[in-house]
């Protein structure tokens, strides 16, 4: 072999370098466009896993504050119940006590404690 024959191994290896080493970062420039590429996706995704997580949340939260605001509705109809009732039993404490009437001889429960009673559920 000659020395033109080296020189032109030479050249060929040489673009042969030059041709892998481009493509080498072509493909170096397209994993990380690809990753650049998923990093949006999952970015997004989170993003939409985020905003359900935060729609659920106000879903709940509306449940929880119906139930509040009807919880403090029965309080408040209880508490209504129990002061009537409070009035029958001190009427009725009041009517016993004019009669003179012993507390023995008195009805076992007289109507109105009764139907106060049956009103508190």
């Amino acid at each position: 072999m000659g020395a033109l024959t080296y020189i032109k191994l030479g050249f060929v290896a040489a673009f042969v370098s030059v041709v892998l080493g481009s493509h080498l970062s072509a493909v170096s420039k397209a994993k990380d466009a690809g990753r650049a590429e998923i990093r949006i996706e999952w970015a997004e995704a989170n993003r939409k896993a985020e905003l359900q997580a935060l729609d659920r949340q106000k879903q709940q939260q509306t449940k929880i504050d119906a139930a509040d605001a009807e919880l403090a509705r029965q309080r408040t109809e209880t508490a209504v119940k129990t002061s009537d009732l409070e009035t029958a039993l001190a009427a009725e404490r009041a009517k016993q006590n004019e009669k003179g009437a012993p507390v023995c001889l008195s009805p076992p429960m007289p109507d109105s404690v009764r139907n106060a009673l049956n009103s508190i559920r």
